[in-house]
């Protein structure tokens, strides 16, 4: 991620604004409770959508404040609703 940072400053310069657009699930749980997932899958999740926005935020910061520049962070609306299989499975449901 270093080279990410170090690359694009490289290139133009400068640094006005983090996204961190990704991350990523696994249906496996889906509709389990959290007393029911195993740590290792729960470590999973952490490693894919939590730990990569910690970590390149906080080298884009010191680049950020030399711009006054911003991050955005984008997350699922899935965080607040419990999915229907269909929303989950869009693309295989008829409408």
């Amino acid at each position: 991620m270093l080279k990410l940072v170090s690359a694009t400053v490289e290139k133009f310069g400068k640094l006005d604004v983090l996204v961190n657009n990704a991350g990523g699930s696994s249906y496996e749980h889906l509709g389990k409770r959290i007393l029911d997932i195993p740590v290792d899958d729960f470590s999973k999740m952490i490693d894919l959508n939590v730990k990569p926005v910690l970590r390149i935020s906080q080298l884009a910061v010191p680049q950020l404040e030399k711009t006054k520049g911003a991050i955005v962070n984008v997350s699922s609306i899935s965080a607040y609703h419990k999915l229907d299989i269909c929303v989950v499975n869009y693309l295989n449901c008829s409408v």
